[in-house]
């Protein structure tokens, strides 16, 4: 998928690079985050706090920020249209906010939102303690999405714009520490199936699916203290290795946050864009690095970084391609 080296004992120190640029927050709020991000670039979505130290919902619109207030948090993404949705159950569009029920007796949090306006994420039944995936589509209420004939519970990761949903599925007795999982994929029609793993897939190997852009699924997988990035170019085919470390965010062209260690024994972040691979400097701090959360068609990252004259304190911050 791409000429750079990325595999164990590739060392990238050097070649191009990018710092950040801050951006603006709302009059009265500092300590900012960028959470989510669309693809297109024109929306971010995050939090800032006030004198107070609340916590606030701050929108960006092509660089302009907006003071979306404290009673909604937690955005986890947001389409190119700028509808945003957040991690405890709630949607917003065009200035209007609406709460996404769960099934009946149950709760529920939302991990994405396609560009067709479909949000997907979990939802508990009654008297269950494990989730089951669903759907959220216009005003209609959740929809479960199927299950294979073992499984007692699902999570979502993802949704596509075709309506393809990409997570995780499997069987456990009473909570999350008894489950057994496995990375799957629904398709339009509904019907679910198993992702397949590379050959050499230990035993004791963690996934974490980051999600699926224009049909491909991207994943973290870690065996000990070994972590590398899949990719599953198409649902039903075999993953590639795409480097070894830990993927932050991913585009629908193919952008992809890496963080790497190189031989100094840094862990810094790399993007990895067509046969570019260009390093996102971040703080003079290493113990208090930047983090990208999120990355657009064009390779501009995301994310927040510490401000070194001020302690603690945290800016959004865009890594451009013209910085």
């Amino acid at each position: 998928m791409s000429s750079v080296d990325l595999g164990p004992g590739a060392d990238p120190v050097g070649g191009a690079s990018r710092r950040y640029r801050v951006l603006a927050l709302p009059p009265g709020l500092r300590h900012g985050t960028v959470d989510a991000v669309d693809p297109s670039g024109r929306w971010q979505a995050g939090h800032a706090q006030d004198r107070d130290g609340v916590e606030h919902l701050v929108l960006w619109d092509d660089g302009v920020p907006a003071d979306l207030g404290t009673v909604y948090l937690d955005p986890v993404a947001i389409n190119r249209d700028g509808m945003m949705v957040g991690g405890f159950s709630w949607r917003y569009h065009r200035g209007e906010f609406r709460t996404l029920a769960p099934v009946p007796g149950g709760h529920s949090t939302v991990a994405a939102v396609n560009d067709g306006g479909v949000a997907a994420g979990s939802s508990s039944r009654t008297g269950a303690r494990l989730d089951v995936p669903v759907l959220w589509e216009g005003a209609n209420g959740p929809a479960v999405l199927p299950l294979g004939p073992d499984d007692n519970w699902g999570s979502v990761a993802g949704i596509s714009g075709d309506g393809t949903v990409a997570g995780e599925a499997g069987h456990g007795a009473h909570n999350v520490a008894d489950l057994s999982s496995r990375p799957v994929v629904w398709h339009p029609s509904g019907r679910i199936a198993d992702l397949a793993l590379p050959a050499d897939t230990s035993p004791g190997a963690t996934l974490r699916l980051l999600g699926i852009h224009d049909g491909v699924i991207t994943a973290n997988q870690k065996t000990g203290r070994r972590e590398r990035v899949l990719q599953w170019p198409h649902p039903a085919g075999v993953p590639v290795v795409v480097a070894e470390g830990h993927a932050a965010a991913v585009s629908g062209t193919g952008a992809i946050v890496v963080y790497l260690k190189h031989s100094g024994g840094d862990r810094s972040a790399w993007l990895l864009h067509g046969e570019s691979l260009i390093r996102l400097r971040d703080s003079t701090d290493p113990l208090r690095p930047a983090i990208v959360t999120g990355v657009t068609d064009t390779g501009d990252a995301y994310g927040w970084a510490h401000d070194d004259n001020r302690g603690t304190s945290t800016m959004p911050v865009v890594w451009r391609r013209d910085s």
